[in-house]
C-alpha cells in the first residue's frame, strides 16, 4: 500500500501528444481548513471476499495507508475511527485509533496494518462519536464512513445520522462509502439515509469513491487532480533545481494534491509510465490532468489460427472493436469487458480488463482447444458434453472451438467419436472419418479455470508389473 517505487527516470519516458491538461478558477478557502473523522467498519464481515482473491479489509487497509499518508504530508487535520477490531461481540469496541494531527507516520501504519476483522457493528455509535469529536472545530467538518453493512447494536440509521448532525453544530457533511453493495440493493437504504452514499465492489471502487468524497471536502484547497484509468496509481511531481528536473513528492491519483504555483512534471506511475511534460499551475487555479491515448491489446491463442472472436466492450457492455485472436488491436484507454467466443459452442467474458497508454497488454487463453473434423464431402456433425447432452451441430471441414473437457462428436453412423479430450494445445485436433483413435486420458479442469496435470501413477512397494 505505500509508494514503493523510486524516482521515475523522466528522462526516459515519451510524453502523450493526447495528454489533457485543463485549469480553471480555484475559489480559494480564507477560513480554517476542513476538519475530517473517518470510521472504519472492522467487524466480522469485511473478512469476505471483495474480488476473487483479496478481503474487503484488505482492500479498506491499502487504501487507507495510501490516504492517511497523503494528508500526512498535506498535514491535514485527519483522524480514524474504528469499531469491531479488538473484541467479538461487543458493541462498545469503538475508538479513535488515530488522533488528529498525529504526528508519527510509522505509527499511522502500524495502525492500520494491526486492524483485523473480528466484531459486531455499532455504526452508530461511532458516528455519534465522531459528531462529539468534531464539535468544537470552528471549519468545516466532515465525517467519512466505510462499511459493509447494517449497525448490529441496535442503532437508526436515519434518526442516528440527523442526531449527529445537529450534535456538530449542523456544519459536518456525512459521506458513506457501502463496501459490497450493489448500487441499487434495497439494503442499501438502511445506511445511505445517513449522508451523501457511494458503492465500492472493487478496490478501485474504493480509491475512486474515497477520492471523490476528498474532492468535496477540499474542493477550495487541491489545486492538482489527475484523472487515471488506474485512481490507485502512484503520481510523481517533478521541479526544476538548478535547471533540472528533481523529485518533489508523491501522492495517489484518485486524492489530488495541494502544490504551491509553478512549472512541473508529472508522471502517473502506470504501466508504462505516462508523462506530462510540463504543466504549470498559476495562482488561484486548479489544474486537471488527464491521461489519454490508446494501447495495444491481443487475445493470445493457438498462434497461427484466427479461430477466435474477440470483442472489447465498454460499461454499458456494447462492443468497442471486434477482431480476431492473435491480432495486435490498437484500444482506446479505458476499462473494457473481453467477449471471447467462436460460435456456436464457445464464449468466455473477462469482465475486467484495463487498458493504459502506449502500452502492449495480453491475455492468454486456457482450459480450451479447437477440433476440426475432416470428411471427403462437407457434412453436418452433432457435439455432445460427457453426459451424451447435445451442445449444438456445426460443418466438418472447420475448426471449432471447445472448452477443454471431454466430448462426443458424431457426424454419421460411419462417422462417430465417442470420446474427444480437448485441453490446452497449440494445434488443431484433426479428427479424420474413417481412422480409429486411442482412447484419450482424462481432462480435469481447476477452479482456476486450467486444465490440471494427470496425476502419475505410482507403483506400491513389492508390487509387479505385468507386461502388455
Amino acid at each position: 500500500a505505500k509508494y514503493s517505487s523510486k524516482p521515475i527516470d523522466v528522462l526516459n519516458i515519451k510524453t502523450d501528444e493526447s495528454a489533457l491538461i485543463e485549469s480553471a478558477d480555484l475559489d480559494e478557502s480564507k477560513g480554517p481548513p476542513p476538519k475530517i473523522e473517518i470510521i472504519v467498519d472492522s467487524s466480522g464481515s469485511m473478512g469476505q471476499l471483495l474480488g476473487p482473491f483479496r478481503t474487503r479489509m484488505y482492500f479498506m487497509k491499502k487504501m487507507l495507508t495510501r490516504y492517511m499518508t497523503d494528508q500526512y504530508k498535506e498535514k491535514a487535520q485527519t483522524g480514524l475511527r474504528v469499531y469491531g477490531s479488538k473484541r467479538v461481540g461487543d458493541c462498545s469496541d469503538n475508538e479513535l485509533a488515530v488522533p488528529f494531527g498525529e504526528k508519527s507516520l510509522v505509527g499511522i501504519e502500524t495502525r492500520v496494518a494491526k486492524l483485523e476483522p473480528v466484531g459486531k457493528t455499532p455504526l452508530f455509535k461511532a458516528v455519534k462519536a465522531a459528531a462529539q469529536d468534531l464539535k468544537s472545530y470552528k471549519g468545516p467538518k466532515a465525517i467519512i464512513v466505510f462499511t459493509d453493512g447494517e449497525d448490529t447494536c441496535g442503532g437508526n440509521p436515519c434518526v442516528d445520522g440527523k442526531e449527529a448532525r445537529r450534535d456538530a453544530l449542523l456544519d459536518t457533511q456525512i459521506f458513506v462509502v457501502a463496501i459490497g453493495y450493489k448500487p441499487n440493493a434495497d439494503d442499501l437504504k438502511k445506511i445511505s439515509c445517513m449522508g451523501d452514499t457511494q458503492t465500492a465492489e472493487s478496490e478501485g471502487d474504493l480509491f475512486s469513491a474515497m477520492g471523490g468524497i476528498h474532492s468535496k471536502i477540499f474542493s477550495k484547497q487541491i489545486n492538482l487532480k489527475v484523472v487515471s484509468p488506474d485512481p490507485t496509481a502512484e503520481v510523481q511531481l517533478f521541479h526544476q533545481v538548478d535547471g533540472a528536473w528533481t523529485y518533489l513528492r508523491s501522492f495517489t491519483a484518485a486524492f489530488g494534491a495541494t502544490v504551491p504555483p509553478g512549472k512541473y512534471q508529472v508522471v502517473v506511475n502506470l504501466a508504462p509510465p505516462y508523462k506530462f511534460e510540463e504543466v504549470v499551475i498559476p495562482p488561484k487555479k486548479v489544474v486537471t490532468l488527464t491521461v489519454k491515448g490508446a494501447g495495444f491489446f491481443q487475445v493470445e491463442f493457438m498462434p497461427g489460427h484466427p479461430v477466435l472472436d474477440v470483442e472489447m466492450l465498454d460499461k454499458n457492455m456494447k462492443t468497442v472493436e471486434k477482431f480476431k485472436n492473435d491480432e495486435q488491436k490498437k484500444i482506446p484507454t479505458g476499462k473494457y469487458a473481453v467477449k471471447i467466443s467462436k460460435a456456436p459452442f464457445f464464449e468466455k467474458l473477462v469482465p475486467k480488463f484495463d487498458i493504459y497508454p502506449n502500452g502492449t497488454f495480453k491475455y492468454k487463453l486456457t482450459a480450451a482447444g479447437a477440433v476440426q473434423v475432416k470428411s471427403k464431402e462437407m457434412v453436418g456433425l452433432y457435439v455432445y458434453d460427457r453426459r451424451n447432452n447435445i451442445l449444438g451441430n456445426y460443418l466438418t471441414n472447420f475448426p471449432f472451438v471447445l472448452a477443454a473437457g471431454e466430448y462426443k462428436i458424431h457426424v454419421n453412423d460411419q462417422c462417430t467419436f465417442p470420446e474427444v479430450a480437448i485441453k490446452d494445445d497449440p494445434k488443431i485436433q484433426m479428427l479424420v472419418c474413417g481412422k480409429k483413435y486411442p482412447a484419450p486420458s482424462k481432462v480435469e479442469v481447476g477452479t482456476d479455470g486450467k486444465v490440471l496435470k494427470p496425476k502419475k501413477k505410482t507403483q506400491l512397494k513389492g508390487q509387479k508389473r505385468e507386461r502388455q
